[in-house]
């Protein structure tokens, strides 16, 4: 049985208003899953309700205990948990849908990444809603930022010191191999002391500047006794007694973390206290309690106030992105980074060729992100494309079984995040051509398709007069397609939104794919402008064992263009402006015909 890529793991405990936002926000992300749930001894409708949800969903495991507290719930849904990566969700807070979950994913895998940890948004009654900010600076400015988890916690002092626990995914294996759980001796700050035991390990961790998770701050009813108090107040100097205790194991007593953990720690103990003095609790039986070795001298807390306050100062304005009296959707949040160009390269045994084809890319000056799909490669292909990788951050790799080209490249089109996006055949290469100022020209003369010209190794193009021209849709489509018959999608750079806004994609399972592609592509809006050129900026590579070439695969290709006439015609049948296309459409069909017959027949031959 496969296992699930995540393991949510929600500790419930009278969160019945809350749930069912809880676990839908969480069935709505487009990945696999399981949800483990576990039922602390609510003594509302919480259990009925997720009872409910575990008969609908088979992602969905209920587990009920006595009420042992947070801890001790996390650590049995954790017992339980399955995945690859664990993410520990409060039953009152919901995940944010608006990440691509695989793409983070397929990065920390290819950077053999630990821990991933995001932002998050903070709701409250009487405060404005906010996001809180990256810990990073790299991140700040919308970059993924990878460092070791022990650099990182260098970081995470003063107001960067809090974490919302939903906000970051953590391999499991991890978890297993350092054998780590929660503190059920804690009832507060059992989170702070969890994540130092993670990250004091030194491992390998990602800050991403995506918001991943809303926290929901509410009131509660807890009582004010003094002895509900002096429970709590007992419960952070236990606390601060086991962090140092670690921190002492680990010889990281003197660690900038650990120092202001202290600090901040015996000023709150402090205030507690001298709160606890003024409701009327003897100093005799405060001097006895646990927390009372951590109180601070008048002088010591005065230092200690000023070295916080000093910490808080450099770090103003840097906390929290927020704007007052907006609503949840109005929140100033961190762009996304969308760079100018996305390269999609489908690789399929190509070992000999791959560097030559991915160095091209590297050299080519602009903002851009290089997509490198392995469909299944039985060379070391995927050995190449990952090192690559590992020494490039703007380079993903996906990995997957053997589909073909067309699903390697629609893998690639769907992770894309580039303004243009080219496709690039993993045995050709770019050329040293100024990309930004075609990109440019295109973006000017509001052309999302620009046709570069290209080279073979025995030919070389003759160049028009002109350098730039500018055309429309269906006059490209019967120059190229019906006039010439040359599909080649390689030779094209594509606005992504167009795809888009079309439904643009490849057909899978067939060959000749791009004579289908580049119909949809010309014939989705035949007024659509293409920006054509003279500069020679790719490389084909004609190969005797390539699909096109190679005598085998003709009869598959003269297959596929009969399928892909089937398929445009059922297309033809959906479209509102067939009496513009209708005269293409019909040329195409007897082209495509044609071909497919001719492909046959020498295969038969």
């Amino acid at each position: 049985m496969s296992h699930p890529i995540i393991s949510f793991l929600i500790p419930a405990y009278n969160v019945a208003p809350f749930i069912s936002s809880c676990l839908d926000s969480i069935l709505a992300l487009p990945i696999s899953k399981e949800i483990i749930i576990v039922n602390d001894g609510s003594t509302d409708d919480t259990a009925t309700i997720i009872e409910e949800y575990a008969t609908q969903y088979d992602t969905i495991h209920v587990y009920h205990q006595q009420n042992g507290g947070v801890s001790s719930a996390r650590n049995l849904a954790l017992s339980h948990a399955n995945g690859e990566w664990v993410a520990f969700i409060d039953g009152d807070d919901v995940v944010i849908n608006d990440t691509d979950l695989h793409a983070l994913l397929t990065i920390a895998h290819q950077h053999q990444v630990d821990i991933i940890k995001g932002l998050y948004m903070v709701s409250g009654r009487d405060r404005p809603n906010r996001v809180k900010q990256p810990t990073l600076d790299q991140t700040r400015e919308d970059k993924i930022t990878f460092l070791s988890s022990k650099a990182y916690l260098e970081h995470c002092v003063g107001e960067m010191n809090m974490w919302a626990i939903g906000s970051v995914f953590i391999r499991r294996s991890v978890i297993t191999a350092l054998h780590l759980n929660f503190r059920t001796d804690l009832i507060v700050c059992e989170d702070p002391l969890f994540f130092y035991q993670l990250l004091s390990t030194d491992l390998k961790l990602m800050e991403v500047p995506y918001v991943l998770y809303h926290y929901q701050q509410r009131v509660g009813s807890a009582s004010n006794s003094k002895e509900i108090r002096v429970k709590s107040i007992n419960a952070y100097a236990r606390y601060l007694t086991a962090l140092i205790e670690i921190a002492q194991k680990q010889n990281d007593l003197s660690s900038r973390y650990i120092q202001y953990c202290i600090l901040s720690t015996r000023l709150d103990l402090t205030r507690h206290y001298q709160n606890l003095l003024n409701a009327g609790y003897s100093i005799a039986q405060a001097n006895h309690e646990p927390f009372s070795r951590w109180i601070l001298s008048e002088e010591e807390y005065t230092q200690a106030l000023k070295m916080k306050s000093d910490i808080l100062r450099t770090q103003r304005g840097k906390t929290y992105y927020h704007k007052r009296d907006i609503g949840l959707d109005d929140i100033t949040l961190p762009q996304q980074h969308y760079p100018a160009m996305s390269f999609v390269v489908p690789i399929y045994n190509v070992a000999p060729y791959l560097a030559e084809c991915i160095d091209s890319l590297i050299r080519q000056k602009l903002d851009k992100e290089i997509i490198l799909v392995d469909d299944g490669s039985t060379d070391n292909s995927l050995d190449i494309a990952m090192d690559y990788a590992r020494r490039y951050p703007f380079i993903t790799v996906i990995h997957s079984k053997n589909e073909g080209l067309s699903a390697a490249r629609n893998k690639g089109l769907q992770l894309a995040r580039g303004e243009y996006i080219q496709f690039i055949d993993s045995d050709d290469y770019l050329l040293d051509q100024p990309l930004i100022e075609i990109l440019f020209k295109a973006k000017k003369a509001n052309a999302p398709i620009v046709r570069l010209d290209y080279r073979t190794q025995t030919m070389i193009p003759v160049l028009p007069a002109e350098k730039f021209v500018l055309s429309t849709a269906t006059d490209y489509f019967k120059r190229e397609m019906l006039d010439a018959w040359q599909p080649s999608v390689c030779k094209m750079i594509i606005q992504r939104d167009f795809l888009i806004k079309h439904q643009i994609k490849f057909f899978e399972g067939i060959l000749a794919e791009d004579a289908h592609f580049t119909t949809l592509l010309c014939l989705s809006d035949p007024t659509a402008k293409v920006l054509e050129t003279n500069l020679i900026c790719y490389f084909y590579r004609r190969r005797d064992d390539s699909i096109t070439l190679h005598p085998t695969k003709r009869y598959g290709m003269g297959m596929g263009l009969l399928i892909t006439i089937k398929a445009l015609q059922q297309w033809f049948d959906m479209q509102t402006h067939q009496d513009e296309i209708r005269p293409y459409m019909d040329k195409f069909y007897d082209c495509c015909l044609a071909i497919a017959q001719r492909f046959m027949q020498e295969e038969s031959e």
